[in-house]
C-alpha cells in the first residue's frame, strides 16, 4: 500500500516538475499510456482513464501554441492519471521497478535541471519540440 501510494504522489509531483516546456507533460502522458498499452498488451489505461485522452489533447493542442498553459493544478492532474494509470496497469515487480525509477527522476528533477538534461540529448530535444512554433 505504502509503495503504491508513494509512486502515485512522486508521480503526480514528477510531471509537475516536467513542466517548464509547452506540451512536455501531454506528450510524456501520451507516450507512458502507449507504452503501458503495448507493454502490458492491454488496453486497461484507455478503459480506465480514456475520458480524460480528449481534455489532455485539447490542453496539448492550446499548450503547444501557447494559447494556454497547464500550471501547477493542469501537470499535477495529469501526473495522478499516469500514476493511476501505472497501479491499474502495472503487476507487483513492475510497480516497484516503476517506484524506483519514478524516485530516481524526482531526485533528479530536484536538484538538476530535466530540461537541460533534454536539450543535450537529441532526441529527447526533436520530441520536446514537437508542435511547437519554431
Amino acid at each position: 500500500y505504502l509503495a503504491d501510494l508513494a509512486l502515485l504522489l512522486l508521480t503526480t509531483n514528477l510531471f509537475n516538475l516536467l513542466d517548464l516546456r509547452p506540451g512536455r507533460v501531454e506528450k510524456v502522458y501520451f507516450l507512458l499510456t502507449l507504452g503501458l498499452c503495448v507493454g502490458g498488451w492491454t488496453a486497461e489505461p484507455l478503459e480506465l482513464l480514456g475520458i480524460f485522452i480528449g481534455p489532455v489533447a485539447v490542453g496539448a493542442w492550446l499548450t503547444l501554441r501557447e494559447r494556454a498553459m497547464l500550471g501547477d493544478t493542469g501537470s499535477n492532474l495529469i501526473g495522478a492519471l499516469a500514476g493511476v494509470s501505472m497501479l491499474e496497469t502495472l503487476g507487483d515487480p513492475a510497480r516497484l521497478i516503476a517506484l524506483g525509477i519514478v524516485v530516481a527522476l524526482n531526485l533528479y528533477g530536484e536538484f538538476r535541471s530535466i530540461t537541460a538534461f533534454v536539450d543535450r540529448v537529441p532526441l529527447l530535444r526533436h520530441l520536446d519540440s514537437l508542435g511547437r512554433p519554431r
